[in-house]
């Protein structure tokens, strides 16, 4: 905003004309969204098999992709490397869609083991920027990491059938949300 009173928009920022062009898909999708996320929080474990099946599904295909683009690609110098990556790819998706519990229970360490992780990496951070002013949230933000890490370990290996879901669900749910919002703020048409 100006001295003046006139508003001025940034390229930064979303565009109000564009979003209120197509309000109602931002409110619909965000809506979805909520609700998703609202169904994932309810019903964890279910969300939590989706989300390990999708990534199984993904990675089959991406690797049956892989393997045709090696072939076709053949003369290509780096053929073995691509094929045994694409072959690894589709292994990999195969075993989380024959196995699925064992690949929840895969995820489920792998996002202890980020948690754990960052938060160590955060709380060093924060001790190193301590004079800054901000230093007191990331040290916060690592601490939560941290306590999430161990939250999990202790609740193995029953976490495994809730964390994706409830990180699903957080997700889809402040996001969604974020898109309903966006839409109250966008001046109505013909006003302004």
């Amino acid at each position: 905003m100006t001295a003046d009173g006139e508003v001025i928009e940034s390229h930064l920022f979303v565009n109000s004309t564009e979003v209120q062009q197509h309000l109602g898909w931002f409110i619909f999708l965000g809506g979805l969204m909520v609700l998703l996320g609202l169904a994932a929080l309810l019903f964890p474990f279910a969300a939590t098999l989706a989300g390990e099946l999708t990534l199984g599904v993904v990675l089959l295909v991406a690797g049956i992709f892989g393997t045709v683009h090696a072939f076709r690609v053949r003369p290509w110098k780096g053929f073995w490397l691509s094929l045994l990556t694409a072959v690894l790819t589709v292994i990999v998706g195969a075993l989380l869609l024959v196995f699925p519990m064992h690949g929840i229970m895969t995820v489920t360490l792998l996002i202890t083991a980020m948690f754990l992780v960052s938060g160590v990496f955060r709380t060093i951070l924060a001790f190193q920027l301590k004079p800054h002013d901000a230093w007191g949230w990331i040290l916060a933000s690592g601490i939560l990491a941290l306590i999430l890490g161990v939250l999990v370990i202790t609740q193995l290996p029953q976490a495994a059938f809730w964390l994706i879901g409830i990180l699903v669900g957080v997700d889809f749910l402040f996001a969604g949300w974020a898109m309903i919002s966006l839409t109250m703020t966008v001046p109505k048409r013909g006003s302004g």
